[in-house]
């Protein structure tokens, strides 16, 4: 039964620093133009190699809006966190350099 304890804990966690970052982070919503013009600017990464030619952006327009998504969150989850390490009064641990702490960051 502990396990499953463990378990709901870690659930509980996860919903609260998700609660936390949605209300302090602007999680954006890319447009179809800011996807065109990443599309526009980086044709040799939609390249089909097999027949040489560069897939239609309406292929690839779905992938291009959750990448961008995904980089502009997790650019405002960092600035949230220098933001928190900033103000909070923290010693033993550089957040600046997370190679130096013995945490695995993937």
């Amino acid at each position: 039964m502990q396990a499953v304890g463990v378990k709901k804990n870690a659930i509980n966690e996860e919903e609260k620093i998700n609660q936390l970052l949605s209300d302090n982070v602007i999680m954006p919503i890319a447009s179809v133009e800011s996807c065109k013009h990443y599309y526009d600017n980086n044709k040799v990464k939609f390249l089909d190699k097999e027949r040489d030619e560069t897939l239609l952006f309406e292929m690839v327009e779905v992938h291009i809006k959750e990448y961008l998504q995904n980089q502009s969150t997790t650019s405002g989850i960092n600035e949230y966190s220098k933001m928190l390490t900033a103000d909070a009064d923290i010693q033993g641990f550089d957040f600046k350099d997370p190679s130096v702490m013995n945490i695995k960051i993937q």
